[in-house]
């Protein structure tokens, strides 16, 4: 029994020395200091933020265009949307086949929307802004020549609602 102590003991005593024996005793640190991260910023901001428009006496084939201007103030690029919701009025006049909207880059342009005014419940690809830019849209609305007579004398108020989120 004396002799597998001893034995172990002696295992134990060469492999500590080997283990010692291989032990680098060079070493070299570097720091990476001072790393800052911060977060950006998604803003969204319209020109007018009132309404665009006031129209009464409306007639069939009666159409006005209004500009307006979708800003990027934040530090982040993004995509916004562009929903219409009636906020008071007639759901007749509203949700009418021939009132229309048209939304472009351009004057007479409709190549961000083109549709009926309750239609606009998502542009259907959002558009992209980068930071610190704008894009100028002309928004169309008209009450198209084949409106009836039931459309006379309804009123709708309409909001837009632009919304931003990160690409």
């Amino acid at each position: 029994m004396q002799r597998i102590t001893k034995s172990i003991l002696v295992i134990i005593f060469v492999a500590s020395l080997a283990i010692g024996a291989t032990g680098a005793a060079w070493s070299s640190t570097e720091v990476n200091p001072n790393n800052y991260f911060e977060t950006g910023e998604l803003t969204l901001t319209i020109d007018p933020t009132t309404a665009m428009f006031n129209a009464t006496g409306i007639y069939p084939s009666w159409s006005e265009t209004k500009q307006l201007i979708v800003n990027n103030v934040g530090s982040v690029e993004f995509n916004y949307d562009i929903v219409a919701s009636k906020s008071a009025g007639d759901d007749l006049l509203y949700n009418s086949a021939d009132f229309l909207l048209d939304i472009g880059t351009t004057a007479g342009g409709h190549e961000v929307y083109e549709g009926t005014v309750s239609g606009l419940t998502t542009l259907g690809s959002a558009r992209n802004l980068l930071a610190s830019t704008s894009e100028t849209l002309y928004f169309t609305v008209k009450l198209d020549a084949s409106a009836p007579n039931g459309l006379q004398n309804k009123s709708a108020t309409v909001d837009f609602t632009f919304t931003a989120t990160q690409p």
